[in-house]
């Protein structure tokens, strides 16, 4: 008898038509779902029970993640999420909402932003996630640049070898220019955002400065101002506590530091710049000899 593993699944994911040719009839298919060990997600797509939620999710819409959604699923760094981006074959219909298949979406989404593709997408890649490139051209055109760049530079963390020319080279002008500021060296998204803001703000930034004795700093700003930028996970008591010794250290070595929270970095970015327009206005930036 035909296994599940036998199944050609795409992000947890299956047509029934695939799980068909697997030797997974509709009879066994009803069997798996009362059982729980598959989840019928809308007409003819079936996903297996720890198939990614969001995934699930987009199915349900009649669509694959796109946009954000598909950046957080691919494993890069994306904004927190206030909806649910789906892309949809041009000729998708019976769009369905995203936690009942049974309920059309109706012409007031609410969380749910959908996508609609130019072209015609094979049935089996009109389900599941957006292809990396594809979901990074829509961040560029859908995203703030800072937080496209750091979708952008998170890629490298995940695959060095990355060619971003090769990227670049198929956008519009306009938005290949943008690429110009990712930089793979930058270690969180927090970090990134920081960095373009100020370069867009006209404040040249040098990236993971090395201080000696092994330690580096997120930013430096001249050859004196350290920015150090929290990330989303850094709020543990333990890292706290080092990072304000961190600071400590820094600051008997003669650097200044300023420290952003994750949350200012986000939803006050105004502030971050003005900050460090501040401290340079005030020559804090430079050695005083």
């Amino acid at each position: 008898m035909a296994s599940l593993s036998d199944v050609s699944w795409r992000h947890g994911l299956a047509h029934v038509s695939t799980l068909d040719r697997a030797g997974v009839g509709a009879h066994r298919v009803a069997r798996l779902c009362a059982a729980g060990a598959l989840l019928r997600v809308r007409a003819g797509i079936y996903a297996l029970p720890d198939a990614d939620p969001a995934v699930v999710r987009a199915a349900r819409v009649g669509g694959r993640l796109a946009g954000r959604s598909a950046a957080r699923a691919l494993g890069l760094w994306a904004a927190p999420e206030d909806e649910l981006v789906v892309e949809v074959a041009r000729h998708g219909t019976q769009l369905r909402n995203p936690d009942d298949f049974r309920t059309p979406l109706g012409p007031s989404p609410g969380q749910v932003r959908v996508r609609w593709t130019a072209e015609r997408l094979p049935r089996r890649e009109s389900f599941g996630v957006a292809p990396l490139p594809t979901v990074l051209s829509q961040v560029l055109t859908t995203e703030p640049a800072e937080h496209a760049i750091a979708t952008i530079d998170s890629v490298f963390r995940l695959d060095s070898a990355f060619d971003l020319d090769g990227f670049a080279r198929s956008l519009p002008a306009r938005h290949r220019a943008l690429c110009d500021l990712v930089d793979p060296r930058s270690e969180s998204g927090s970090e990134s955002i920081v960095r373009v803001l100020l370069v867009r703000s006209g404040i040249a930034v040098s990236v993971q400065p090395p201080l000696g004795r092994g330690r580096r700093s997120d930013l430096l700003v001249g050859d004196r101002l350290l920015l150090e930028c929290d990330s989303r996970t850094h709020h543990e008591a333990g890292d706290r506590v080092c990072d304000l010794r961190r600071d400590a250290d820094n600051a008997a070595l003669g650097f200044v530091t300023l420290r952003f929270d994750y949350s200012q970095i986000l939803f006050d970015p105004d502030s971050v710049v003005a900050a460090v327009r501040r401290y340079i206005d005030l020559g804090l930036h430079r050695w005083r000899h």
